[in-house]
């Protein structure tokens, strides 16, 4: 009995974390290690991917737009050498119904539809996170054995400028 009641404290306890918890899993900041040297590029890497273009910039975030034929969202995704972040800055959509007996010129989007834009965008950035990750996991497993990577992703730092030195010279 006293297992259980205990367990019920432990899940009670982690429950209300969770419950406290004002980010979204869009929202979540992307923690960043050592083999991601150019976040800019991974981000709009990732941006290409599913149709988000540059809204804006500076050196330190990206305005990103996803223009659909009836929906704009724009997203400003900020990056230092840590982390990347998400915050949501606006959302039109002119798929509006009848309200009220009159048309309206806009309304919100569809949160479905906002939240897989977003999540695909996530997922792409995620995505080319794991190429540089796995590219560096080669890279040291090749230094220990004394070989060198044969293939690098597009990503790798400065991987075409050693790729294309080998070529000229082999």
């Amino acid at each position: 009995m006293k297992r259980v009641l205990l367990l019920m404290l432990a899940i009670g306890g982690s429950l209300s974390v969770f419950a406290d918890s004002r980010l979204t899993r869009f929202d979540d900041p992307i923690p960043l290690a050592h083999y991601v040297v150019d976040a800019r590029a991974v981000i709009v890497a990732g941006m290409n991917k599913h149709g988000w273009v540059i809204h804006a910039e500076t050196d330190n975030y990206i305005e990103a737009l996803l223009d659909k034929p009836a929906n704009q969202v724009l997203l400003r995704i900020g990056f230092d050498n840590r982390q990347i972040t998400f915050v949501r800055i606006s959302d039109v959509s002119t798929d509006c119904g009848k309200r009220n007996g009159k048309w309206p010129k806009s309304c919100p989007v569809d949160e479905d539809d906002m939240d897989r834009w977003r999540n695909n965008l996530r997922k792409a950035i995620l995505k080319h996170i794991e190429q540089l990750a796995r590219y560096d996991a080669l890279q040291r497993y090749m230094e220990s054995t004394g070989k060198a990577p044969r293939r690098s992703p597009e990503l790798a730092p400065e991987a075409n400028d050693s790729d294309s030195a080998a070529e000229s010279e082999g």
